[in-house]
């Protein structure tokens, strides 16, 4: 049931790792947004799981408001860890090591092209009723390593700029 909740969140951030890793001045996005993408799934979750559990409690009974607080503490817990996530990862993104940094990459574009492949993969099974899936799936596996080892030979385009401090570089 949780891949059900999880499942737009991840196909969004796949997509949304794609093609800002395809677009040239946008690579140094690619890692902490959809980092912050999954985050918001995964904080709002928990906003959504503590206002269920608070609405059951005996002592308050549930009414017609339940559905407001509802999402609306789903809406905000998402949107701050969505944000506290996208912070994070830029930060650790601007001060891996090359090899590290490489390794992300890899690993970031293999899981979502492999996503995005799968997807494809699953809705032309249903569309068109491929036979022999199985084996559609190692391929779609092995595309995926290969556009991975392609996306992670530039590294350098996926770390986000850092900041100095100095007054000249804000003028």
């Amino acid at each position: 049931m949780a891949i059900l909740y999880a499942a737009p969140f991840v196909l969004l951030a796949a997509i949304v790792f794609i093609v800002l890793s395809l677009t040239p001045r946008a690579g140094r996005w690619a890692i902490s947004i959809p980092a912050g993408i999954l985050g918001f799934g995964a904080s709002a979750l928990l906003g959504l799981g503590a206002v269920a559990f608070w609405v059951t409690h005996p002592a308050r009974p549930m009414g017609r408001g339940f559905l407001t607080p509802f999402l609306f503490c789903g809406a905000f817990t998402g949107l701050l860890g969505g944000v506290v996530t996208w912070v994070i990862a830029r930060w650790a993104a601007s001060m891996l090591p090359a090899l590290a940094l490489r390794i992300a990459v890899f690993v970031a574009a293999w899981c979502s092209y492999f996503v995005v492949l799968a997807g494809l993969l699953v809705w032309g099974e249903y569309r068109f009723e491929l036979k022999d899936a199985s084996l559609w799936f190692g391929a779609d596996a092995v595309l995926a390593l290969i556009a991975a080892w392609f996306i992670s030979g530039s590294p350098e385009q996926f770390r986000p700029r850092r900041r100095s401090g100095k007054l000249a570089d804000y003028s």
